[in-house]
This record gives C-alpha cells, structure tokens and sequence, in this order.
C-alpha cells in the first residue's frame, strides 16, 4: 500500500472514530475548577456528575474518587495522581471501543512503599459478605462492585501486534525480518525473544529454586524502531542487537510492540523499591481495557497488587470483561491474575520482565477464561516469593484445566505452562466453592497452538500439587481423572531450548496429544506417565540453531551446569507405561564424545525403572538412534539405570519383524537374533514367543520395622557391576551362578514407606520363562526372601505369566494370598497353577506362578481402554503375597547362592506348543516383515484350551480401524474375530476345538482386516514351529450319527412327544445340527413339557444331560458364552458352569455348534422339576440356538490329553523354515471375515424353565 494511500485510509478512520465519540459538550470541564489543579487534592466526581479531562493538572492529585462520569480527552497528557476510585455506579473511560484514544494519553501513580499500609484508596463497602470488605491499597487504579473501566488505545487493525522472525538476526544486526507486515511507528519499543536457553544466575538466593551454575545470560532484548520498510516486514533500529535471535523452520524468535497510545504507569521511584502502582477490578457493569501500555506496576510482596487484578469478580459472562491488545513490561509482580473470576478474555498481549508468574489464575476456582494469543517473555524469580513457586516462576499458572488456552507464547521463564490444580480451591475462593475439584476436571477445548521456549526448567509442566496454604507438593499433582472421563487433548504445541524438558506430562489423565514439535531441549523432550498417544509428534535433538556456544562447544547445551547429559526424544516416567507414539519421527540423536542420544530414553529414576508396555508405531528416525539408556556417566541421579528402557517397536521401523528397544541388561545377550547398540547402551530385542514385562518382586515392601535379614553364612558380595549394592539379580532356573542375568534395583529407604509399593525397580523380563531372583542389601550381602515377599507383574496383558523359585528353608511356615485368597499347595509340580504353589522339599525352594487372568478373566473379558485409536489391554495385577513369621536364622537358606535346576516336566497348565505365522498382503505384494507368535495352550489358566499370542505388523491403522479374524482355509469359515488387531498387541483367547484342529492341521489363518468394511489387509497362516510332534484335541462326536449310547430326546428339530406344549414365546427356526430347526431361547424363555409342572424321576442308567448350542452371532472382543445349567431340584437349585471341560468343544460361540454333557449328579440328581440355561453377562438381543436336547447313558467327557502326538510330516506342517513365497501360496485370501460387531455389551440371560414330565 502507497504512503498516500495509507494516509487516506488512515484519516477516513479517524474522521469515522470521530463521527462515533461520545458528545461531551455539556459534560464539566476539569480545567473549570481550580481546586482540582491544587497538590495532593482529593478529587469527587458526584454520582450524575459528568466530567471530561481536557487538560491534566500539572500538579500530582490525592485520590480521584468517581462516583458519576470522569471521561479523558483524546489529547497528549498526562494524569498524575496517588490513585483513582471508581465506585459502584461510577465510571471511568478513556476511549472508547469506537472511539478509541489515539494521542499519547499517560496516567502516573504515584506512592512510596512506606506508605503501603495507608490504604489510601480505601475499601469496596459493596463486597460480597462472606469475604468481609476488599482493601484497595495505595497507588493503584481501583473499581468497585458495580463501577465501570474503559480504557480503550487505538491498535491498527491491519497488522499483529506481536509477530516472528522470518530470518535469523544475527548479534550485531541492525535489522529484523519479519513474517508478516506490521504496521508500527518509527521510535516505538520492541521486544526480541530469546532462540536460546534461559538464563543461568551465577549465584542463588536462600531457599530459591536452584538456578546456578555456569552464568549463561537472558538473551530476550528490548529495541527502538528507527524505520520501516515500505511492505512493513523489516524493522530498522537505532541500535545493533546484543544476541543472535534464530529466525527459521520451528524456532523463530517472537518480536512484541511494548508501545500503547495509552499508559498506565507508576512513578519513577517504583524501580528502587519493586513498588509500582496496580489495576483492580471487582465485578463492574464494563471492565474492558484494549490498547494499553502498563510499566512500573505491580507491588512485589504484597498479596494482589498486579498490574491488572480481576479479583473476587465471580462471574463475569454478563459484562464485558477483558484486556486486550495491551501491553505490560518491566513490571515487578505478576502480569495479570485472574482470582475467583471466571469469563474474562485476555487476547492479543505482550508482557516481558516481570517478576512472579505472569498470566495468572490465582486459586483454582477460575474457570472458562480465554488466554488467546497472548505473548510472555522473561519472567524473573521473585524473593522473597509471594506464593511459594514464585521462585520458579511460570508465563502461565494454570490453576484449573476449565481454561481456554489457545495460540500463546511463552519464553525465558522458569516454567512456560504450569498446569497445578488444587484438590479444591485455595485462599478466599475456598469461603466461595468448597465442593470444587480442580484437579478432577478436564480441558474444555484443546490446549491447542501454544509455543513455549527458552524455560529453565520445562515448556509445559504438570508434575506437583498445592497443599491447602499453597505450598508445592513435589510429584504429588493432584490432577486425576473426573467424573466427564473426558481427553485432555494438547494439539500444535511447540517447544524448544527447554533446559529440563519440552514437555513434562507426569500426571495427566486420559490425555492425547497430536501434531506436536519438540526440540533443542533436556535429558528428554517428552515425559509422561501411562496412557498417553502421541500422535504425529516430531522430536529434534538438536536443530540447526547453535545459540551461544558454552565452553570448547559449538553451541549451547541445555544442562546449566555446562556438562552435557543424555539427550532423548520421549521418556516414560518411573512409574509409567503403555504409551502410544502413533506415526512420530525422531529427527538429529546421534551421540557425541561427551553425550550420549537417542529417539527413546530411560526413566532417570532407577530404584523404579519404567514399564516395558510402550510402542512405537510407524515411527521414522533420521539421523538418529532409536534410543538411549544412560549410564553412570550421563545420569548421576544414581548409580545406574540400565534396567529401566524397554519400548516396542511396533512396526518393525528399526528391528525387523517387530520387538523391543531395550537398555544394557545382561541377560540380553542370550536371546536370540539380538543386536547389540554399545552406542546407546543397549539391544535390539526381536520378537518372540510372549513379550518383555515389568517383574516386580520387592521384598519387605509395606513400612515393615526392619528389611529382611541377611543371611549371615554367605559373606559373598553380590554387587550389581557398575551398580548399586542393593538390588534383585535373577536368572532362569538352571543357569550357571554367574551367569548373565536381569538385575533390578531396590530403594530400601522407600521400602518403609507405606505410600509407595513401586520400590523396587520393574526390569524389562521377557514372559512365560521360569525365574530365580537373588536379593541383597545395601552392602552387597544375600537377604532371605522371608518373612516379607511380594510378587507381581504390574505391567500385566492377557497371557502373560511367570513362574518364580523363591529360596525357604525347610520347615519355615508361610502362607501365599492373592487378591485376599489363600493358596493350596499342590503336591505335583506338574499341578502348579494360579490358585497353588509347589514347595520342592529337595532344593528348598517355592514356586508360585505369578499370572492374572486366572482371577480376573471371568470378571473383565473387555477390559481395555482405546488411546488414539490404539488399545491398551491393561489387566495390571495385584500382588502374591508371601508372609512368615520365620525368625532370622529360620529366614535364612543357608550357603552359598544356588540357582535351582530346571525341572524335567512342565506344570499342565503352561504346556504349550508354539506356531508362528507370516502375513503377506493379498494383493500379492512383496511380504512384511510382520508376524504372529501363537503358544497353544491345551489346558491353560483359563482353565482349558487357550490361544496366547503377539501381532507384529505394519499396517498404519489402529485398533479404532482394523480387526484380527482367525480363519480355517480349508473351509473358509470364521473360528475366533473380533480380536483387536493393532500391532504389537498381546493378549489370550479361549479356543475352540475348530480352532485347535484347524492349527494342528496347518490350516488356521489370521486376518488382518478392515472394521468398516471386513476388507482383508494382511493374512498369514500358522505352522509349527516343531512340526514333529504337537497336542491334538479329542474327538469330538458327530451331530448326525447315531449315539452309541442310550438317549431319552427332548428336543431333535422337533419335540420328542405330542405331549410337551411350548409357549408363544419360545420359536422354532433357522438350521439345526442336521437338518431340523433349532430353538431360539430367548430371555426368560420357558418351556413345559408337562401341564402340571411336577417334577418326574429321570430313569437311573440316564446320567447325563446333553445338546448343542450356539449363540446367532458374535460381539466385539469376545468369541464365546459363559454358559450355566441349573437344575431344580427337592434339595434346591444347582448351578453346574459349561466349563470346557463339559464340552468337546471347549467354548460356545457363533461360529460352529458346541456339544455339551453336564452329569445330573452334578445339578442335584434324577429328580428334576426345572432346568435353566443362563448365559451371563452379554446382550440380551443376542439368542441362543438349542438342539438334540437329551438325557444320556454316557459318562463324562473324556479329559484331554497332556502328552503330545507324533504328527506326520506333510506340506500343511513344513517348519517355519520354509520359503515366504510357498507360506503366501498356501494363504487364502478370504472376501470377507467374520462380523464387524458393534461395541456395546449387554447383559443376557436365557431361561430352559420347568422341564416337568
């Protein structure tokens, strides 16, 4: 735009803002009345007086109390005074929205801070009761309850008033280039973030937070404009910068106009004494402030004087409330708080130098306030602090999640976002709302578009709590998941040059984040806690922008001490697990001489070490490792941390065929096909039969008086190398003493404290493997297992389990609980299982299998929770516990450290055989390097046949997405769908005899397939991995031929006798097991086979009930019914389960008939007046399909056998050795899997009632 174009835009807006200005002529001219041009004069403006300020006195005034009208002329002055009061029904205006102040318009308060305590501005005699009259202090601008501000300074409306730099402005530059056209004044003042790390004081205060090492200077800067290019995207200044500002790709230095037409100021004693003056407002009938210029405000260490104070406004929807557009530098407390005030708006500010935090919510009651686009830089300790954290202070103090927060910038600063709910609101708002729960609530729009950089400590923080008065908590957030169950979503969030963390998300519930970008920052650039998805998320090392070099470096380094640490991309916290990254890339960690860097990083806590449930999906790495683990070098916090990394790689990204990034454990070594990364500390882990788990075993874990005693007749020191004495070293039973093994350390301090079961450390275990753990204590010496043991896999899926050998002397006396359940001891080892332990009286050792699904798959077939699309099966696992009553020396296993042999059998339940499938991709593209690892249990935890398994693959979709069918190519037919079928999932099914038979075979198949339209994604088929042998299932009898045995039918696709009558409500349909109808039990069906319903003696040599059932359809997850009988009999009603030992089926499900034999013995005898099917607990529009329902001779079905069976070699069970080629041409691409269910479940309960003969 021309100069002289712009000049006719320009006066045909004024000349418009003229035309709109309020009429003053009849208003009282100030200049009118001498008095108030007279020192130290105390000014009232009456109610209904009208006053307009057409020349400033050129004396300084007493208080201006404004009871009517007091409206400033838009002409250069300036108002001195010791402070203004606006009172209930009065008002102050200086402009108007549409008649803004375009002169320079200042008002100066003036006030010594000996004076404080005066009160010159008095009281509100209109405060709420329950919190006594408000006290307006000295030296401020003040509205009361009902009064009116307006304050409103022209801002052109063509260009920002903060923007970024479009090209990086080298130390010693005299020019900025912007990345949009500004449209400021030659002579007006500027701010220029610092691109670099945050300050470092040489020095620290008593008590403060500890900002000292190696003196590192704040590099944020102020500027003069001297010019203007003509496309106003280049400022000139009249002088050169002291920094080098960064300008280009993600770190562009911020650059905010401080000059406003009008300023709010305190007087020019306000910088030696910290006492400016301050702005606060109560609920008004107008509370708007735009264009604004505060300088010289706030009064440090006295509770709510700020440059602009929103106090104890209550709700402010009604009115006009925001500051807008303003600016707010060099101030000495705060920027603006926002206390016990919800419905403000505050958009468009720049605020640089204060003290304290800046944009502030004071006591967790705010809620629904907007920060919208709001510029913070620099942001100073304060001491002595007003609230304790002020020593490290925030550029936003977010006290309730119920905040809008939206395209803001914050830098040089200790904590960029603080997020820090309270349990319910603190100070005065506790007199207001005490039911409220901050820290109980959620987002109410994603915390969306927000920048942070150049923090000492962290870009967005949420870590601590606040005691009632205040006080920070450490670690103990008190933000939790509320009663919406609703995402917190953080969306475009950037961060860089963080000394800490870019972002440090410990204690976030249900939270996800996408398309976020971090760089140039700590020991980790990410760190959250379980749960979390990471979506499209960009990690940077370390980027172009070299900032100011420390030492014999080449550029800055984030640690303030000036040692360069680890760096890594995303770090679980120590107590955190299960993270989703979703398409993430890992830009620039390579390790150097002096520090070591990687994508993925261990938790720098080791006595907790972190789950090994995480995943990488689709994940890219350029130019870097793809993961780090410290060593005792980069992590001083303590010895060693080794054992605390483990993330999956999902999709095969770094190890082919998908397994774990995992830290420098030595037992690694002995896996097979492992890769080790000396560069990084640790392995590649490819996948296997189960996965890597958390093995928790602290000993003397609840706040017991002393540890476990020391074994006092082995002197051997069994120290960790290059660890802490204090530790669980275990092996695989059968292995060497001294041979590799995981290790895992113990915090015997924590031990004693009753609030953490988490003490000892969860090294990343590979499951169904049988363990001997070796504890020690704090000097190296063995430790008795007993009297106090706990044992768990925290971290626990479907199908994971472990057996551990745990050292008891002979004749000590224990128990075993689990989930307040004692458990039998077997006699066999071969009888061990979930609910018994086997005591081995040869070795003196106790085995107990550690394993969840026994005790809770009956009562969370569903449990799993969807984060970002991709579930997170998390069963977790309460603890075994083993209690003695042993004394010291009974404690003690005497000797040296023995590890137990191997036993030559396999307890029933974890008989497996292991198959392994390829997946191709039916189009006949090249295969992935994707797999599935199936362990076929005969006779499992479950308490029959179970398919345990892991899905690798590389499809980018999750379980929101797509589905795993398991399917027979022989016949086409659907035998188990609607498993979740993300990769890297891990969980166990009940199976059917179809199934079983089927893999046996070589003919079962999984599908990977689409949940929108069944369409197949990938398909492989399982074989053997030994094909020479293998459990077989039993025979299972055929529908359509005759029993060899006796049977009385009740129902064969009719009913057996004219007699029987059915109800209405019971029908008759669809294909029977050979060619008849079935019946449809629907709930509480009843069926009477005789009028008067007495009970009838069922002939003796009939000693059984028989039938077939199937359900019509399937639903989601979940492939089979929990089926009852119950017979009625004189004794009572007897409840018989349809275990899968009544079945040659095993399971009852959708896909197939399933035959049943139930012993009357078992439901009360032959005397039988009712009998009831009852499947529990799904939906009650889903039927069940009865027929040849009949009374047998038979005995029980026969148990199956725990010995496999030599097999046949045949093409069908070629070992896994074959070519990937012959395994694609043996798949069958199938249209269409089984059904596509919705996710709702129900209850269902169907009713066979009353059958009388």
């Amino acid at each position: 735009m021309s100069n002289r174009l712009w000049l006719f835009v320009f006066l045909a807006f004024c000349c418009g803002v003229r035309a709109q200005c309020p009429d003053t002529s009849q208003y009282i001219r100030w200049s009118a009345n001498p008095l108030w041009n007279t020192v130290n004069a105390t000014v009232n403006i009456t109610a209904g007086q009208k006053v307009l300020l057409d020349v400033a006195p050129s004396v300084v005034l007493g208080v201006i109390q404004v009871r009517g009208t007091l409206f400033v002329s838009n002409k250069q002055m300036e108002l001195q005074t010791q402070g203004i009061v606006v009172y209930s029904g009065g008002s102050l205006i200086v402009g108007t929205p549409s008649c803004p102040i375009t002169a320079k318009v200042t008002i100066t308060l003036f006030g010594r801070k000996a004076n404080a305590g005066a009160d010159t501005l008095g009281t509100d005699p209109t405060a709420v009761p329950i919190l006594g009259n408000v006290v307006f202090g000295s030296k401020g601008i003040a509205v009361a309850q009902n009064g009116s501000l307006q304050m409103n300074g022209y801002v052109n409306p063509l260009g920002p008033l903060w923007c970024r730099l479009s090209k990086t402005a080298m130390q010693g530059d005299t020019t900025l280039t912007l990345d949009t056209p500004v449209y400021w004044n030659a002579g007006d003042s500027i701010v220029i973030s610092s691109t670099d790390f945050s300050e470092v004081l040489d020095s620290k205060l008593p008590n403060t937070s500890p900002m000292n090492g190696v003196p590192f200077p704040e590099q944020s800067e102020t500027a003069v404009i001297s010019s203007i290019s003509a496309d106003k995207k280049t400022l000139t200044l009249k002088t050169p910068l002291s920094w080098m500002h960064w300008g280009i790709n993600y770190e562009r230095a911020e650059v905010g106009l401080l000059t406003r037409n009008i300023v709010v100021r305190g007087d020019n004693t306000s910088e030696s004494e910290l006492y400016g003056g301050h702005v606060l407002l109560r609920h008004g009938q107008i509370l708007q402030i735009t264009g604004v210029e505060f300088t010289r405000m706030g009064q440090q260490g006295i509770l709510g004087r700020y440059p602009v104070h929103f106090h104890m406004a209550m709700d402010v929807y009604d009115i006009t409330a925001a500051l807008i557009n303003s600016s707010l530098h060099n101030n000495y407390q705060r920027c603006i708080s926002i206390h016990g005030t919800s419905g403000v708006l505050v958009k468009q500010n720049v605020a640089y130098k204060t003290y304290g935090h800046c944009y502030f919510l004071e006591d967790g009651s705010e809620t629904n306030n907007t920060f919208d686009g709001n510029l913070g830089v620099y942001a100073k300790l304060m001491y002595p602090p007003l609230i304790p954290s002020d020593v490290q202070p925030s550029m936003f103090w977010i006290t309730h999640p119920q905040n809008i927060f939206k395209n803001n910038a914050a830098s040089s600063t200790h904590v960029g976002y603080w997020i820090i709910p309270p349990n319910t609101p603190l100070g005065l708002s506790a007199k207001v709302w005490p039911d409220m729960q901050p820290g109980r609530a959620s987002f109410i729009q994603p915390f969306a578009d927000n920048v942070a950089h150049s923090c000492y400590k962290d870009g967005l923080q949420v870590e601590d709590g606040q005691d009632s008065a205040g006080n920070l908590v450490q670690g103990k957030s008190s933000w939790s998941l509320g009663p919406s169950k609703a995402d917190n979503v953080f969306s475009r969030f950037l961060a860089y040059k963080c000394r800490r963390s870019a972002f440090w998300a410990l204690f976030i519930p249900f939270s996800a984040y996408y398309d976020m970008v971090m760089l140039d920052s700590g020991n980790q650039l990410f760190i959250g806690t379980d749960m979390n998805a990471l979506i499209n998320v960009t990690f940077v090392g370390e980027s172009d922008n070299y900032g100011l070099a420390v030492g014999n470096r080449s550029r800055s380094i984030p640690s303030p001490d000036g040692i360069a640490y680890y760096v890594g991309g995303y770090r679980n916290y120590d107590n955190g697990g299960g993270a989703k990254l979703i398409n993430c890339t890992f830009i620039n960690f390579t390790s150097s001489a002096d520090k070591m860097m990687g994508g993925f990083v261990n938790s720098n806590t080791g006595q907790f070490g972190t789950f090994p449930d995480g995943a990488c999906y689709n994940c890219k790495f350029i130019n870097s490792n793809p993961m780090v683990s410290g060593t005792d070098v980069s992590l001083h916090l303590y010895n060693t941390v080794k054992n605390g990394l483990c993330y999956a790689d999902g999709s095969g990204v770094i190890i082919p065929g998908g397994g774990w990034m995992a830290g420098n454990q030595t037992f690694y070594t002995t896996i097979p096909g492992v890769i080790p990364r000396p560069e990084t500390n640790g392995y590649l882990i490819p996948s296997f039969h189960g996965r890597m788990v958390a093995m928790h075993m602290p000993p003397n874990p609840y706040g017991q008086s002393s540890p476990n005693p020391r074994i006092s007749t082995d002197t051997q020191i069994y120290k960790e190398s290059t660890g802490p004495s204090t530790v669980v070293l275990y092996r695989p039973l059968g292995s060497a003493p001294d041979s590799p093994y995981l290790f895992s350390e113990i915090d015997l301090i924590l031990t004693f404290d009753s609030d953490c079961d988490s003490a000892v450390g969860k090294a990343p275990t590979p499951s169904l493997g049988y363990w001997s753990p070796l504890f020690t204590d704090s000097t190296g010496r063995r430790t008795a297992a007993l009297p106090y043991l706990d044992l768990s896999i925290p971290d626990a899926k479907r199908g994971d389990w472990n057996v551990v050998a745990i050292p008891v002397p002979r004749g000590v006396q224990y128990n075993v609980t689990h989930v307040g359940v004692l458990l039998r001891q077997s006699s066999r080892w071969e009888d061990l299982s979930p609910s018994t332990t086997w005591y081995n009286n040869t070795n003196q050792h106790l085995y107990v299998l550690v394993n969840e699904d026994f005790w809770n798959f009956w009562l969370f077939p569903y449990r799993n929770v969807s984060s970002g699309g991709y579930d997170h099966w998390q069963v977790t696992m309460s603890f075994y516990q083993i209690r003695s009553d042993c004394t010291l020396d009974q404690c003690s296993l005497p000797g040296a450290y023995v590890v137990p042999p191997m036993p030559s059998t396999i307890p029933y339940v974890l008989r497996y055989d292991k198959y392994r499938a390829k997946f191709k991709t039916p189009a006949g593209q090249a295969a992935a390097e994707s797999q599935v690892y199936l362990q076929l249990y005969p006779s499992s935890v479950l308490e029959g046949p179970a398919a345990g398994f892991q899905i690798w693959h590389n499809v980018p979709l999750g379980s929101a997405d797509i589905y795993a069918s398991w399917e027979d190519r022989s016949t086409g037919l659907t035998l188990a769908d609607n498993v979740i079928g993300q990769t890297a999932f891990t969980s166990m099914i009940r199976l059917s005899r179809a199934f079983w038979q089927a893999a046996v075979d070589g003919n079962l198949q999984m599908s990977i397939r689409s949940i929108a339209d069944g369409r197949q994604l990938l398909v492989g088929v399982f074989q053997l991995e030994n094909p020479t042998a293998a459990f077989v299932p039993p025979p299972s009898p055929s529908a359509c031929a005759k029993p060899s045995y006796e049977i009385m039918s009740v129902y064969n696709g009719s009913f057996a006798s004219s007699n029987y009558t059915a109800p209405t409500n019971i029908q008759v349909d669809g294909a029977g097991t050979c060619g008849g109808k079935p019946l449809i039990l629907s709930h509480n069906t009843n069926l009477y086979l005789r009028n008067d319903r007495q009970a009838i003696t069922v002939p003796s040599r009939f000693v059984s009930l028989e039938f077939y059932v199937r359900a019509t359809r399937s639903f989601n997850n979940y492939n089979y019914f929990n089926l009852s009988v119950e017979g009625t009999t004189p004794s009572g009603k007897n409840l018989t389960n349809i275990v899968a030992s009544k079945s040659t089926d095993f399971i009852i499900n959708s896909h197939g008939w399933s035959f049943v034999r139930v012993q009357l013995a078992d439901m009360g005898g032959n005397t039988i007046s009712a009998l009831r099917l009852s499947f529990y607990h799904y939906s009650t529009d889903t039927p069940l399909l009865v027929d040849q329902l009949r009374f047998s001779t038979a005995a029980p079905i026969s148990p199956i056998s725990m010995d496999r069976k030599t097999l046949a070699l045949s093409s069908s069970s070629v070992s896994s050795s074959s070519s990937s080629s012959s395994l694609q041409n043996a798949d069958r691409v199938l249209a269409n899997g089984g059904e596509v269910i919705g996710v709702c479940v129900t209850v269902f309960v169907v009713s066979l009632f009353a059958l009388l003969f």
